[in-house]
């Protein structure tokens, strides 16, 4: 027989899990971040880290509380990798979009 679980413990549970989820995204943005400021990257290491910022907010704002951090957190890896690349040519927004597109 199932313990008689109230609706409050159910919500303050799934709040307590997504507290969790969303510092834990929040700190694997930092780690990210902070590997791309310890790297030199070439011009297609830029591209596919625009891409792989492009997947990230696409997918990951569901488990982030704070959206404004998760997008301040995200363009700045993107100006790192600029600055940390030896011919920085981006990627245009265009092919962008469509290399994240769901298949």
């Amino acid at each position: 027989m199932l313990p008689n679980i109230s609706t409050w413990s159910l919500n303050s549970l799934f709040n307590k899990l997504q507290a969790v989820v969303s510092t834990q995204s929040t700190g694997g943005l930092k780690a990210f971040l902070e590997s791309v400021r310890l790297r030199t990257f070439g011009k297609y290491g830029l591209q596919q880290v625009q891409v792989d910022v492009c997947y990230l907010r696409e997918y990951l704002w569901r488990f982030v509380e704070e959206e404004r951090l998760l997008n301040f957190l995200l363009e700045e890896v993107i100006t790192s990798t600029v600055d940390r690349c030896i011919d920085p040519v981006l990627m245009e927004p265009s092919v962008i979009m469509l290399l994240c597109e769901p298949s």
